[in-house]
């Protein structure tokens, strides 16, 4: 016996770069809560692996961005503290050149962590558990 349809849903999400996804489906007369949030997590997933695929690119940008930025506040310190003699301004550089480096360093580490995790996600990993499901 075939069953009629009760509930016909679309869910667009915003991919970034212009980009989105489209889900389209139905619910049939008789569907349980369950089983519509249960449908509702396979869309969800599907969609979380796709934004992932899309990131991967946009996060090797960022990251290759901040080694530059590293290595050049590395070249940066080195140059300044390779002078003879320093001046006040040279040690308030350095100072702030070396915090830099500090806030660089922590982002790099924090970029590296979510391409890791992007590419997981769009290999279908579970990266956090239970975190992207409706219940």
């Amino acid at each position: 016996m075939d069953k009629k349809v009760a509930h016909v849903y679309q869910i667009t999400f915003d991919l970034g770069n212009g980009r989105q996804f489209s889900a389209n489906g139905n619910f049939v007369e008789g569907s349980t809560e369950d089983e519509m949030y249960a449908e509702a997590n396979k869309v969800l997933n599907v969609a979380d692996r796709i934004r992932s695929r899309c990131e991967i690119d946009l996060l090797k940008g960022e990251l290759d961005q901040r080694h530059k930025y590293l290595s050049r506040a590395k070249e940066d310190l080195r140059r300044i503290q390779a002078k003879g003699k320093r001046t006040p301004a040279d040690e308030n550089q350095i100072t702030s050149i070396t915090a830099s480096i500090e806030k660089i360093t922590e982002d790099v580490a924090e970029g590296e962590r979510n391409l890791m995790m992007a590419v997981a996600k769009a290999n279908g990993k579970d990266v956090m558990s239970q975190s992207n499901t409706v219940n």
